[in-house]
């Protein structure tokens, strides 16, 4: 992973541009497939790319017991909330049981248990650095000199190649029935050990890249002053993004009120 220190918002547009017009080089020079950038947004410097499964178990989790976990608890959700979801434990066993490309089986339903709270493997990611930004200094933590957008890019060659034993990282598009507005999609980090897939950390994947597969999982980490934090809310609002037009809840219609009639909460006093 690559760190880029930056002094304001706009040097960090500068430093963005730079990396998406050098994938856009490589890709025209080396006539190869280069996936297209995601971005995350994280509002504190020190934080290191984590699902929510990594900050709630310190534990090894296979894919295998996650996807039973997941099969559990999937007749209460459905009787709670009156949706009926497409999930079928034995598929996911079986998908899990080699690398995990193509189609995630239940992608929408282990998305929805993400986005109400259970923890999960899937890391969220957009495909607006905007969107990114705007979520990076939504919530500034209060001793957080710096907040991080990350840059992702799966593969910058034909296809991606996984050494047995080292992490890789699987990109999965949009889920239809939620996070349309954030324009997101998923990663998941996995490694194949002792016969079994188990989920790995993301920043495992990119901390030591072994022969063949340089080209892949490349991850840039742009530090902006969270300083600029007024700036860029101000900015964001220009492209339409506030909470209420990515949330539609009436709690992010009450904070984006607040945003036009207070300005962006001081984080100094919070």
């Amino acid at each position: 992973m690559e760190t880029i220190e930056t002094t304001s918002w706009e040097e960090f547009l500068s430093c963005l541009r730079f990396v998406q017009s050098d994938l856009a080089r490589h890709r025209k020079d080396s006539g190869k497939h280069v996936s297209t950038l995601l971005y995350r947004g994280q509002s504190d410097v020190e934080w290191t790319l984590k699902t929510t499964l990594d900050r709630y178990t310190r534990s090894q989790v296979s894919l295998e017991e996650y996807f039973r976990k997941a099969a559990a608890i999937k007749p209460r959700i459905e009787t709670f909330t009156s949706m009926a979801w497409e999930y079928d434990f034995r598929a996911a066993k079986a998908w899990s049981e080699h690398l995990p490309l193509g189609e995630l089986p239940g992608y929408e339903y282990l998305v929805f248990l993400r986005h109400h709270g259970f923890p999960s493997p899937l890391l969220d990611w957009t495909a607006s650095p905007q969107v990114a930004a705007f979520f990076a200094f939504r919530d500034t933590a209060p001793e957080a000199d710096k907040v991080s957008v990350y840059a992702y890019c799966e593969m910058l060659s034909s296809g991606a190649i996984t050494p047995s034993g080292q992490p890789a990282i699987t990109t999965y598009g949009p889920a239809i029935r939620s996070h349309l507005l954030q324009q997101s999609q998923y990663t998941m980090c996995t490694v194949f050990r002792g016969g079994k897939q188990y989920f790995a950390m993301h920043e495992d994947a990119v901390k030591t890249k072994r022969k063949g597969v340089e080209d892949q999982d490349r991850i840039w980490k742009f530090n902006i002053p969270s300083s600029e934090r007024g700036k860029v809310l101000a900015l964001m609002r220009e492209f339409n993004l506030h909470p209420f037009s990515l949330f539609s809840s009436t709690e992010s219609l009450a904070e984006t009120l607040a945003l036009e009639h207070f300005g962006p909460v001081d984080v100094e006093q919070v």
